[in-house]
């Protein structure tokens, strides 16, 4: 389908377990949902085997149509070799993975090819109240390879960025 632009966020859907689901949203329109049923929904409808957990998801098909119109252009494959740089933050466990998304990607650089979220994890060794989010920057220049030092400066920004903005810090 070629979508690029989506996103999960928490969901709201009373039937769903509020820590295990997710609204798929593409650009700022929800277009659907997955997720674990809650106990309760499971409770209630006397559901007797449900060990792993029921799952369900639903797409909005007419929604998602729009999206899958464009058209898949050619492009070259990168002359030059990437660099990945991954962190970990703590954040207050109100913030979600998502927003820190949209902060990486209104940094401004275009050496930035890529940037996505590996592990969202509360639990030992993160304080209360707090998660550790970490996530994984692929940077490249077009017309070059780029050097370490000027990566490591550029990744350093970055995270200072992100620190601002989430008034976190870098997990030890």
């Amino acid at each position: 389908m070629k979508i690029y632009d989506y996103s999960f966020i928490r969901s709201s859907e009373p039937f769903l377990h509020s820590g295990q689901s997710a609204d798929i949203f593409i650009m700022d329109e929800k277009v659907g949902y997955v997720g674990s049923v809650s106990p309760a929904v499971i409770d209630v409808l006397d559901i007797k085997a449900h060990k792993p957990a029921v799952v369900v998801m639903e797409l909005d098909i007419d929604k998602l149509m729009p999206y899958t119109m464009q058209v898949v252009k050619y492009r070259a494959l990168p002359k030059y070799p990437h660099v990945e740089r991954d962190t970990a933050l703590v954040v207050d466990s109100s913030i979600e993975a998502s927003a820190i998304v949209a902060w990486l990607k209104s940094y401004a650089s275009d050496m930035i090819e890529d940037i996505h979220i590996f592990d969202v994890y509360q639990g030992k060794n993160i304080p209360e109240g707090k998660k550790s989010i970490a996530f994984n920057v692929r940077y490249r220049a077009a017309g070059r390879t780029l050097k370490d030092e000027e990566v490591d400066a550029l990744h350093k920004s970055l995270v200072d960025y992100i620190l601002d903005k989430t008034n976190g810090q870098l997990r030890q």
